[in-house]
């Protein structure tokens, strides 16, 4: 019963329609989206500024990573707020409960998504000017 929304007797017993639109393995999805965003935003970071640091400077590398990595989660966090508040006042159907994600994976999985968009939007920018010679 892991990650499971407690429904009341009730609703159990009313024949409600129940709709399960949770992801499976959370904290593994977590661990893994937040690894990507580390190990690739660490390079990132590196060729950005590798002309400039020196060893004593790696601190410095790791603040920017922590730093852009917590801009992409708290923008996250914004949109799911949104969101919920979107999914709060909408009409509900009576006969259905849909089960969703916790709100923590949401804004992981949101911030994922907002930094994959950046980079290859970035990446593409990058890239245009080599192609079009």
């Amino acid at each position: 019963m892991r990650n499971q929304e407690i429904l009341d007797d009730d609703q159990i017993d009313s024949g409600k329609k129940v709709i399960d639109k949770r992801t499976k393995n959370l904290v593994q999805r977590t661990f893994i989206y937040l690894t990507i965003m580390i190990l690739i935003q660490s390079g990132l970071v590196y060729l950005q500024y590798k002309d400039f640091l020196s060893i004593q400077d790696i601190s410095f590398c790791g603040s920017v990573v922590i730093a852009k990595i917590s801009g992409f989660i708290i923008v996250g966090f914004i949109i799911e707020l949104i969101r919920f508040a979107v999914r709060k006042f909408k009409n509900k159907q009576v006969d259905v409960i849909t089960l969703i994600d916790p709100f923590w994976f949401q804004t992981i999985e949101s911030a994922f998504s907002i930094w994959i968009l950046l980079k290859v939007s970035k990446a593409i920018l990058i890239a245009v000017p080599y192609l079009l010679t």
